[in-house]
């Protein structure tokens, strides 16, 4: 199956089960992010263009099942796709495992922020973003890259790295 298959089925599994299962296990507020690992995986090993588009059709998807402003997730998943996707490609290879997990991190937090900044922008209110549901997001997500970064990038990598 080719890319314009497999990531957008992948992203549509991963909204699925964000919404559905992983809602309901918060911890200290804070709700893990598989979308999101999503597009830092496609990010590292297929390339920050279809980055771009798995963050935003995951974004879209999160937007209509969840309770924030339409695209505002969309827009933030969006950027943080793209921008990891371009940190990666300006990489001679694939970055080691440590590294892939620094940049779930960073994602998180970087993703976040960025919604935090809308929503405030947008008169919306804090929605329960706080430096510590932030923190404990960026760890949560960065368990669950242990866990499936290396079995996402094995399905990712077999479609090769490049543009769309």
């Amino acid at each position: 199956m080719g890319r314009w298959i497999v990531i957008p089925l992948m992203t549509f599994v991963a909204a699925a089960i964000q919404v559905a299962l992983l809602a309901m296990l918060p911890v200290f507020g804070a709700h893990a992010g598989l979308v999101l690992l999503l597009v830092v995986a496609v990010a590292i090993f297929v390339g920050p263009e279809w980055a771009a588009v798995a963050g935003f059709m995951g974004g879209l998807m999160l937007d209509i099942l969840g309770v924030l402003p339409l695209g505002l997730t969309a827009l933030s998943f969006t950027l943080v796709g793209f921008v990891v996707g371009e940190v990666v490609q300006r990489m001679d290879r694939t970055p080691d495992f440590g590294f892939q997990l620094a940049l779930v991190v960073g994602a998180s937090v970087v993703g976040e922020l960025i919604v935090l900044g809308l929503v405030l922008t947008l008169g919306q209110g804090m929605r329960g973003v706080t430096p510590i549901t932030i923190v404990v997001t960026a760890v949560y997500n960065c368990l669950l890259a242990a866990i499936f970064l290396r079995p996402l990038g094995r399905v990712l990598a077999t479609r090769g790295r490049g543009a769309m």
